[in-house]
């Protein structure tokens, strides 16, 4: 199956780096000339490639996929979060998320960048690239170290850096996030821990309490408050 048909299927988690380099980008602004009896597009597409170097995949599932990539033109290291428009949910929510963290600017926020083009065939959003997750990092520990759970101080310092981005969101942007969970929280520093920065804003929801009254169907189960 190729990348094309991938896409159509939603079958994000069977994409390697080479699939993703070869997935084509048609601007909005592509136009047709007329050009005999038939129509010729533009040459304005292109792969992927040619604006990013592709490092690696971050995440993949039905909503689409994240990878780790190099900007060819700045050389700066960026995170994409990429759907596909065929699946309106999914491009729908990213589309969402992107406005919702454009507007935001908390160090303990994942950054958001303007790509300055849209896409008919895919939903893009450009955003800073973290270290690991906070549950990857916990992963490691464990096995370095071998025991089960992060010393006090460290949790301590994590959860000052969660709980300065959960003030910011409620108290300055009127947003709750509702899928609150360590796979969501990323290490901006290896260094300091108070640097985490809070990410997929998917589910979140901004404005009004009539938003967030089916917070039954959100969120990770193991999450969830018990009420």
């Amino acid at each position: 199956m190729d990348p094309s048909q991938r896409i159509d299927a939603f079958l994000w988690e069977k994409f390697n780096v080479d699939d993703i380099r070869e997935l084509e980008l048609r601007p909005v602004e592509e136009e047709s000339e007329e050009e005999g009896e038939g129509t010729e597009i533009k040459k304005i597409r292109m792969k992927i490639d040619e604006l990013f170097d592709i490092i690696s995949v971050v995440g993949a599932g039905a909503f689409g996929i994240v990878i780790a990539c190099r900007e060819r033109n700045s050389n700066r290291k960026f995170a994409l979060k990429i759907a596909a428009h065929e699946n309106e949910q999914a491009a729908s929510s990213l589309k969402r998320e992107k406005e919702m963290l454009v507007n935001m600017s908390h160090p303990n926020i994942i950054r958001v960048y303007d790509m300055k083009a849209e896409y008919k065939n895919l939903v893009i959003m450009k955003m800073e690239l973290g270290k690991e997750s906070v549950s990857k990092y916990f992963e490691r520990h464990v096995e370095n170290t071998g025991q089960i759970g992060l010393p006090e101080e460290e949790c301590a310092k994590i959860m000052k850096g969660l709980f300065k981005a959960l003030a910011y969101m409620h108290d300055d942007q009127n947003i709750i996030h509702r899928d609150i969970k360590p796979d969501n929280i990323i290490l901006g520093s290896s260094r300091d821990l108070t640097k985490v920065k809070v990410l997929d804003f998917g589910l979140a929801v901004q404005d009004t309490l009539a938003k967030i009254t089916d917070f039954a169907k959100c969120g990770t189960f193991l999450y969830k408050p018990p009420e």
